[in-house]
């Protein structure tokens, strides 16, 4: 069932854009994507993800694999859930030439923590990101900032979190009591 929603997605992503490409795994135009994603309560995707990890990107390349996405290389700091090796790939939808929700693509140097899922056998990476940016938190210092916020979340929100919102950040989140929450779940 999870397979057949990825797959819908990608397929109306896909018949909803107007990419042109000059050859496979060529983006050749400045533009972006808009999709509505499913919603994934918070407590699901912990269950959900076989990877739950902090990141740093170290290089990033832009692909074609039913559409534009950027496959990222990133160093593995911390695993809260699941095993990997020190080093993996995973895939972000979009490029720097087509956004995807507006998402940034992220870049060499940059920390999140990230809800991955493995790929398909077949595939260019290792995994995906569960979720987009549902499954994407920035990490910065001790807390972590989210694009979209999550009922779920509200608890763990630090008193100052006000002052940390930002445009594209609509939650902010204590790192720790992320980690105890992530925890709690899996239990």
């Amino acid at each position: 069932m999870k397979k057949y929603i990825f797959l819908m997605l990608v397929i109306l992503i896909t018949a909803g854009c107007n990419l042109g490409t000059t050859e496979i795994g060529e983006c050749r135009q400045y533009g972006a994507i808009e999709a509505s994603l499913e919603w994934i309560p918070f407590s699901d995707s912990v269950k959900q993800a076989d990877l739950i990890t902090e990141v740093e990107i170290l290089d990033s390349e832009t692909v074609f694999e039913n559409m534009c996405k950027t496959e990222h290389s990133a160093k593995v700091v911390h695993t809260l859930v699941g095993e990997s090796e020190e080093e993996i790939t995973f895939l972000q939808s979009g490029s720097d030439k087509v956004l995807f929700n507006q998402n940034q693509i992220f870049q060499a140097g940059d920390t999140y923590l990230l809800f991955l899922r493995q790929t398909t056998s077949g595939s260019m990476a290792d995994y995906w990101i569960y979720g987009e940016e549902l499954g994407t938190y920035h990490i910065d210092g001790d807390v972590l900032k989210r694009k979209i916020a999550d009922e779920e979340l509200t608890s763990i929100e630090p008193e100052n979190h006000d002052d940390l919102l930002v445009p594209d950040v609509r939650q902010v989140v204590d790192r720790e009591a992320f980690n105890s929450l992530v925890e709690e779940i899996r239990e």
